[in-house]
């Protein structure tokens, strides 16, 4: 059985005790939805294009031809040389690639957890936070890897990728297309860091604000209470007064 509850601004459903999201809030919420939506489906695109090794393997072979970072083809001369090669930059290694699908299908799939929980209108806002903390850190180093360096060719350092410092008109044209994506693929990393760790500030401080607002309510009560007492025992007083001098006035 639903009852409805008002108080003031906003309209909260009860169904046999469960407690249930405020409308005003709910609004709010299905709009963080459709913002995680968004980011979430567009991580899923741009790394799933990638996946499993359609773009670093060709843009590090493209920057290593022009000189501006380490060349792969010359790590056949290690091996015919019967020589360690040098490990393989994480900035163009299969691991970043892989890395970034996991994140992405991790991030949608809390998406898809939180949906459920929205459409059973539950408030699991402690959970919430441990997911964003974790989502932000895992887009924040993302980012940070993509934006790695490469220093395993001595004659030629690079700080950063190649595709993130130079305009992708210089890159193959075959190439092109990649190079954009990997830089979508950067800039989508840290939007998507940057909104989880967003969600993590105003969870904290909504919770700050009804920790504040609950605690102004209870000594407004406790303020009551005693101006209760006080108009009580004022009038007791009163009335004791009174008789004392009706008690005089007969004398």
């Amino acid at each position: 059985m639903a009852i409805m509850v008002s108080t003031g601004s906003s309209t909260m459903f009860h169904i046999r005790g469960r407690r249930r999201l405020p409308l005003d809030r709910a609004g709010f919420v299905a709009g963080l939805l459709c913002l995680e939506a968004v980011v979430v489906m567009g991580a899923l695109v741009l790394f799933g294009v990638a996946y499993p090794d359609r773009l670093r393997s060709r843009l590090w072979r493209n920057g290593g031809e022009e000189g501006w970072c380490s060349n792969p083809r010359l790590r056949i001369y290690f091996y015919a040389n019967h020589e360690e090669p040098p490990e393989i930059p994480l900035v163009w290694s299969q691991r970043l690639t892989i890395s970034n699908i996991a994140t992405a299908v991790l991030s949608a799939t809390v998406f898809f957890a939180r949906l459920t929980i929205a459409a059973l209108q539950y408030e699991a806002r402690w959970t919430n936070l441990v997911y964003d903390a974790l989502l932000a850190f895992l887009w924040a180093r993302s980012a940070a890897t993509q934006n790695g360096p490469d220093f395993t060719d001595p004659q030629h350092l690079s700080e950063r990728p190649w595709y993130l410092v130079r305009s992708c008109d210089e890159a193959w044209a075959q190439n092109l297309g990649w190079c954009r994506i990997a830089k979508w693929e950067f800039s989508w990393a840290i939007l998507a860091a940057t909104f989880y760790a967003a969600r993590i500030v105003g969870a904290l401080g909504w919770s700050t604000y009804e920790l504040g607002k609950r605690d102004g309510m209870k000594i407004g009560r406790n303020m009551d209470s005693m101006l209760v007492q006080w108009t009580g025992d004022a009038k007791k007083w009163v009335a004791t007064n009174e008789e004392e001098v009706d008690e005089e006035d007969w004398a």
